[in-house]
């Protein structure tokens, strides 16, 4: 499956191809999304504990692992994702036909606005790009529906210093050509190095 970038998440075209460099490292770029975003909705507690499962590893949904137990445990994922989305999805068990749960899942991605442009069949193994497109996409919604709102960054002093001392460091050495050092006397001490 490739990806166009139009800015925020890449598009989805499902033709085979790859559009970025480094596309083969892109599930587990996501794989780290999804997990920071399932910590913002509380999984361990939400999901994990209710529901007797183990920590997912960041290589999980990436990687390939037995194609039952990921595929499981991603249908089971997207279930409790679904259900914070305020859809009504319940969760697969494991002597479910496989097929249809997958079309059901595309039913309700569907619904969400979600694109399902690449075969259903590459759900079934449980990992790889559209198994990870489709867990970032839903955690996503997931926190919109919770009103979360990515703030910016708030740093302590200490931290506000040590961004300066980086800096000007970067101007000393050159890396940013024609600056003026952020210094009162437009000098470096040895201690800022």
């Amino acid at each position: 499956v490739s990806t166009q970038s139009t800015g925020e998440e890449p598009v989805r075209r499902g033709d085979g191809g790859m559009d970025i460099k480094g596309a083969a490292y892109l599930p587990f770029t996501v794989m780290e999304d999804i997990l920071e975003k399932l910590k913002l909705l509380d999984y361990e507690d939400g999901y994990l504990l209710k529901r007797g499962q183990r920590p997912i590893s960041r290589t999980y949904f990436a990687v390939q692992g037995s194609p039952g137990e990921q595929f499981f445990v991603f249908s089971n994922l997207l279930s409790w994702l679904l259900g914070l989305c305020g859809r009504k999805f319940d969760a697969p068990l494991e002597d479910d036909d496989p097929n249809a749960v997958i079309s059901n899942i595309i039913s309700e991605i569907r619904s969400l606005g979600l694109n399902t442009d690449f075969p259903p069949s590459r759900l079934k193994s449980g990992y790889g790009d559209e198994v990870c497109y489709i867990l970032n996409q839903l955690a996503s919604k997931a926190l919109e529906t919770r009103r979360f709102a990515w703030g910016r960054p708030e740093y302590t002093e200490e931290e506000e210093e040590v961004k300066q001392r980086r800096l000007r460091r970067n101007i000393y050495h050159g890396n940013h050509r024609n600056s003026i050092l952020p210094h009162e006397n437009n000098s470096l001490e040895m201690e800022d190095l």
